[in-house]
């Protein structure tokens, strides 16, 4: 199940199975269900790579806040501010 804060980290490499539902209870009491998707094309070398798939809990990742305070941003991948985020890279 994912909760505010968590990520789906997936690599289709070679190919990846991927299906949203939304629980059951929440589809029966006319509830929302809000997500966002981004995909990033792999380089060629990584094209064939195994496929994969990672549980991000949003407690593993740092929640940094923009200097005026308008803005919050989740590290999940990569490093910003001395904050690195849980993602694995894809290996090479």
């Amino acid at each position: 199940m994912i909760t505010d804060g968590d990520t789906q980290w997936m690599t289709a490499g070679s190919g990846l199975l991927h299906i949203e539902r939304p629980p059951e209870h929440l589809v029966v009491s006319g509830g929302l269900f809000h997500g966002l998707q981004l995909w990033v094309n792999l380089p060629r070398e990584q094209k064939w790579a195994d496929p994969r798939y990672q549980d991000l809990r949003g407690s593993a990742s740092a929640l940094l806040s923009s200097s005026d305070g308008g803005a919050l941003l989740r590290v999940i991948a990569g490093e910003l501010c001395g904050h690195t985020g849980p993602a694995r890279r894809t290996p090479r």
